[in-house]
C-alpha cells in the first residue's frame, strides 16, 4: 500500500501545475492517497453532458493534451 500511496503522490506533484492551469481548481480536490484520481468527481465538476463521454467532452472543451493529462491521472 505505500508503493500505491507514493505513486499517487508523485503523479499529484508532477501533474499539479497543468491541471490548476487547465481546470482552474486545485488537482488535490479530486485525488485519494490510495484511490487515486477521482474521475467521478471530476465529471460531476466538469458537468459533462448525459450522453457525452468524459473524453469528448474534455477534447472538445480543454483540448487534447488536457485530455491526455487526465488519462496519465487515470493510469
Amino acid at each position: 500500500m505505500r508503493n500505491i500511496v507514493m505513486k499517487n503522490k508523485k503523479l499529484t506533484h508532477d501533474c499539479s501545475g497543468r491541471f490548476l492551469c487547465y481546470f482552474k481548481k486545485p488537482i488535490d480536490d479530486f485525488m485519494h492517497p490510495i484511490f487515486g484520481f477521482d474521475i467521478i468527481k471530476f465529471d460531476n465538476f466538469l458537468e459533462t453532458p448525459d450522453g457525452t463521454s468524459t473524453k469528448d467532452f474534455l477534447k472538445r472543451k480543454y483540448g487534447k493534451e488536457a485530455s491526455k493529462l487526465i488519462e496519465r491521472l487515470l493510469a
